[in-house]
């Protein structure tokens, strides 16, 4: 299990660990204060405590990682939100004027008992990350490409050579195996020849990681601070596009919007691909090998807009304006962006975002040159998911990439996108990309 997954796991038992703690308290002063008639109000308390206290405790980033790995960090944002939650609740009580309705010694001692138990589960959670569980819940890999280093404690050492892996920013193939072997670790140092480092530090920002690379002439220039996390003398050169908290936060809002959408449009959806099988023979869904987060492949969706024998799998061939390859029922659905619906199953199945760099296809050019020919950051924008839509999209950069220009526009505009993501930023591009639906480089 890869140790994002592993820590998902932790956040939510440290969160169940908190609500006990809370209820634990409660109940506890329930118990030996005996105020049968008052309990049922009390219990109401604890009601409306949790919701607030989880919360806030959001707010604090009581749940990030930096939160359950050290302790007092992870006790000083516990605290804090339980105390913006007594505040909060005493606020409202003194607002509505109910206070004299509950008994301020209960919620007093409630609250005191809950912070004693929250204190408690959180120090035996946080030494068992560090004591127990040790690399699996964050991942460090030292890649040796040439060279041969002792590998620092916490980290797993993979040779390049025996793993097959090479940073070879002109074959996508390797960039698609470097993926599957280190998109799911927290922190890769590459240890190589210099004259290898400028493509590494590609690969590494494709992949979206905290990716350093050893640089051993530092040591010279005495240095007074490097890296926390180890004693190599590393620079940093990437980092993670999203953290755990924003891709979780991204992904519902993709789900919130496209199982609905699914959902809604199952009868147009039906009619388009009733149209598409009776003007022409073929498969309904238009399936493209491209390239999506990580630089690794999948396999789009969308419904064919062209001829069967005519389709071009690998992209080769831009659509051309009264390209004669096209259906007529095509020529509409394409027109109408109506071909890119069936990607709301990639959206669900997890291979895209509603909002993001589109993806293209292997064989994509920009006049005569493949699009990573053109410029090498081309591999960065896959450090998050593609989308259906994005922000080179709102801005009118569709259609037939004939010029170097217009890769590059698209290029600039998905970098300026993952430069400063945010849900509301997402949110945005959806309202204003049903104004560029028909674009009249939509063909």
């Amino acid at each position: 299990m890869r140790a994002s997954a592993v820590r998902l796991i932790i956040y939510g038992v440290q969160a169940i660990a908190d609500l006990l703690a809370i209820v634990a308290g409660f109940v506890t002063v329930l118990l030996l204060t005996s105020q049968d008639m008052f309990i049922q109000r009390e219990v109401a308390i604890v009601v409306y405590v949790i919701p607030v206290y989880f919360a806030m405790a959001a707010f604090r980033q009581a749940y990030a990682h930096g939160a359950l790995t050290v302790v007092h960090i992870s006790w000083q944002r516990a605290m804090t939100a339980l105390a913006l939650t007594a505040g909060i609740m005493l606020a409202v009580a003194a607002g509505m004027k109910v206070s004299a309705d509950y008994s301020r010694l209960v919620f007093a001692q409630g609250l005191v008992l809950s912070a004693i138990f929250i204190l408690l589960f959180r120090g035996a959670m946080t030494w068992y990350i560090n004591h127990g569980m040790k690399k699996s819940f964050v991942s460090r890999l030292l890649i040796q490409d040439g060279t041969s280093i002792e590998t620092p404690a916490g980290f797993t050492s993979i040779d390049a050579r025996i793993a097959g892996l090479r940073p070879d920013i002109d074959d996508p193939v390797m960039l698609h195996r470097a993926a599957e072997l280190l998109s799911g670790a927290d922190e890769v140092v590459v240890s190589c020849d210099p004259e290898k480092r400028n493509q590494w530090s590609t690969v590494l920002k494709g992949l979206s990681v905290n990716g350093e690379l050893l640089v051993p002439e530092l040591s010279k220039l005495g240095l007074l601070r490097g890296q926390k996390k180890h004693d190599l003398p590393t620079l940093q050169v990437s980092c993670g596009a999203l953290g755990m908290r924003n891709r979780v936060v991204k992904r519902l809002f993709d789900l919130a919007v496209a199982v609905p959408l699914v959902i809604l449009l199952s009868v147009p959806m039906l009619v388009i691909a009733m149209a598409i099988k009776i003007e022409s023979r073929g498969p309904i869904f238009f399936r493209q090998r491209r390239v999506g987060r990580y630089n690794q492949f999948f396999n789009v969706l969308k419904f064919r807009s062209m001829y069967v024998e005519n389709c071009d799998s690998n992209g080769h061939q831009s659509t051309l304006r009264d390209d004669d390859r096209i259906t007529k029922v095509g020529n509409f659905i394409r027109a109408s962006s109506i071909d890119e619906l069936p990607q709301l199953i990639n959206v669900i199945l997890g291979d895209m975002s509603l909002v993001g760099p589109r993806p293209h296809a292997l064989g994509s050019r920009a006049g005569d040159q493949l699009f990573w020919e053109v410029d090498t950051q081309y591999w960065t924008r896959h450090a998050v998911k593609p989308g259906i839509t994005g922000l080179a999209q709102i801005r009118g950069f569709r259609g037939a990439t004939e010029e170097r220009i217009d890769l590059t526009d698209r290029l600039q505009a998905d970098l300026e996108y993952l430069a400063g993501w945010t849900l509301w930023q997402d949110i945005v591009i959806l309202v204003k990309t049903s104004s560029v639906i028909f674009h009249k480089n939509a063909f």
